[in-house]
């Protein structure tokens, strides 16, 4: 280790801390060595410090993050996931290995994390020529999810005036994406296994099946594999869904994305923002994950501030 050379800042004393590195129970260590405006450590100052992966220093008004990384993480070029955090670069050349293939995909993950971007990045990797169809399975009423599925013809049930293709048609050689697959009805899930099944859609009113090539992508923040252990989902369902399956990182476990992600959603140019408002962002805890940020970087921006500050958004 040959030393951390800030940019200059003039809050931070000339040699401020001291950074240990040893084979010990707690390998890194950080000590004040008499600075003038003290040492903090995730928000609170101290004399010294055991730290752990993930923990933001304050030296002045510079942030460092520690972060210990797996060796040999790959990364690849998918536009739509930004981020320079190893999960998101991993993520990234795990999409792009997989995208061309044909096999079902599961997205896991807490609400706000990012399964939607990761299905739109997949299929704009796939090369596939057909359309991204997205829908969000909680909002297709049990009695139309036939309807919804497979389409029907002209005439064949009451209202049913003109023909209407269903989800799988409207994807026809591209992607459908069922968003909150979790949510499907027991009726719901018997239709879609179908479908998986036998790769080939019969309208409502018609005799004759339609092949479909479709590839399908699945998302929910639930644990489908619990859902099965309880019967509230099929589990012939989950092992075809789960061919392949991409966890998503939530924010909070991937800080040195945050301000970068911030920067990204409020637009250029971007005002200047202190060190405790930086600090204040890197700490929180995001449960609403990528939609929490955005909701701040929307409330920092029509603040109109050219410097922003905590107690801008402070009761947040």
């Amino acid at each position: 280790l040959h030393g951390i050379c800030l940019h200059p800042d003039r809050r931070a004393s000339r040699v401020h801390a001291a950074v240990t590195v040893s084979r010990s129970a707690t390998p890194i260590q950080i000590a004040d060595l008499d600075s003038k405006n003290g040492l903090f450590v995730n928000g609170v100052r101290c004399q010294q410090a055991a730290l752990c992966d993930g923990d933001i220093v304050r030296i002045g008004e510079s942030l460092l993050l520690l972060r210990y990384e797996p060796p040999d993480v790959l990364d690849a070029p998918v536009p739509l996931l930004l981020g320079v955090s190893a999960a998101q670069r991993g993520l990234r050349a795990r999409i792009r290995s997989i995208a061309q293939l044909d096999h079902l995909v599961l997205l896991l993950g807490e609400s706000g994390t990012g399964k939607d971007l990761s299905a739109r990045a997949l299929h704009a990797e796939s090369g596939r020529r057909g359309s991204l169809v997205c829908v969000n399975c909680g909002a297709i009423p049990d009695s139309l999810a036939e309807s919804q599925f497979f389409g029907h013809v002209a005439g064949s049930f009451t209202g049913a005036e003109n023909s209407r293709p269903g989800l799988f048609a409207a994807a026809h050689r591209g992607t459908l994406f069922l968003d909150e697959i979790g949510e499907l009805s027991a009726r719901s899930q018997a239709l879609l296994l179908r479908v998986l099944e036998d790769r080939s859609v019969t309208p409502i009113g018609a005799t004759t099946p339609i092949p479909c090539d479709v590839r399908v992508v699945a998302a929910t923040n639930r644990d489908l594999r619990s859902s099965v252990d309880k019967g509230v989902f099929r589990g012939d369902l989950y092992a075809r869904l789960a061919a392949i399956v991409l966890s998503m990182t939530p924010l909070r476990s991937r800080r040195e994305d945050l301000l970068l992600l911030l920067r990204h959603a409020m637009g250029s140019p971007m005002p200047a923002m202190t060190a405790r408002l930086a600090e204040a962002l890197l700490l929180y805890s995001y449960p609403f994950n990528i939609r929490e940020l955005n909701q701040l970087a929307h409330n920092l921006r029509a603040s109109g501030e050219d410097l922003l500050d905590l107690p801008l958004i402070a009761e947040r």
